[in-house]
């Protein structure tokens, strides 16, 4: 951790707020309005990241040279609401859910913003570093349900801001390791890609192609988890 240290804590998963079609509304009003209307999407570099399952599940990851305004309050995630996602690409990829991160776990610090939790923590996402020119993301523990089922096509990592996106992506035939339940990369360029490549299925924006996008696996409360409309049904 970079020269920051605060106490533990417990966030939330984005989840509807019951598993009816009512609580799925709510959901997506929160997570945002249909049609591709976020503000924008940025590709960014990336210098690491690290995923490894059982029995010691770890996720780390670090960017390279990021662009961001964190001067005066601007992009605070603890007044603008923030997510995470990781997700697996190819024939054994995976995702997570969208990961919601409390906006009382955030703290600002001289260089931007900090958010702190601990392994216990529901999603198992323990810190994440946002500053002008560098992201960093943690995860560990049982509860961070991430992990390579074999060799990946790429792998994704997204920082949702409010309504901004930023992704980056590890291709798996460059990756150091690229096995299951271990999946280790250097430095990835986002020179090739486009602010579109950041469009995925579960980031909590419904984008061309989807008919909903509620982030989460939920599969009875109106949205799918292939963002796709379907069953609703009401809890006992």
């Amino acid at each position: 951790m970079r020269g920051f240290e605060l106490g533990g804590g417990f966030p939330r998963r984005v989840r509807a707020a019951s598993r009816s079609c009512l609580g799925a509304s709510v959901l997506l009003a929160l997570l945002g309005s249909p049609s591709g209307a976020h503000d924008e999407e940025f590709p960014i570099d990336a210098e690491s990241v690290l995923a490894r399952g059982a029995p010691e599940p770890q996720f780390t990851f670090e960017s390279r040279d990021l662009s961001l305004d964190v001067g005066g309050g601007a992009h605070d995630p603890g007044q603008a609401p923030a997510w995470v996602m990781v997700r697996g690409e190819g024939a054994n990829g995976s995702r997570t859910p969208l990961i919601r991160l409390e906006g009382s776990k955030w703290a600002s610090v001289p260089t931007g913003f900090l958010y702190s939790d601990d392994a216990t923590a529901p999603e198992g996402v323990t810190e994440v570093v946002l500053e002008e020119d560098h992201l960093s993301i943690q995860a560990s523990g049982m509860n961070w349900n991430f992990s390579p089922g074999g060799s990946l096509d790429a792998l994704w990592v997204y920082l949702r801001l409010d309504r901004e996106l930023y992704c980056a992506r590890f291709p798996g035939a460059e990756a150091l390791s690229n096995d299951p339940g271990h999946f280790e990369a250097g430095a990835a360029s986002a020179a090739s890609l486009s602010p579109e490549d950041c469009w995925v299925c579960g980031n909590g924006l419904e984008e061309p192609g989807e008919e909903c996008d509620d982030g989460n696996f939920v599969e009875n409360d109106g949205c799918t988890s292939a963002c796709t409309k379907g069953a609703c049904e009401n809890p006992p």
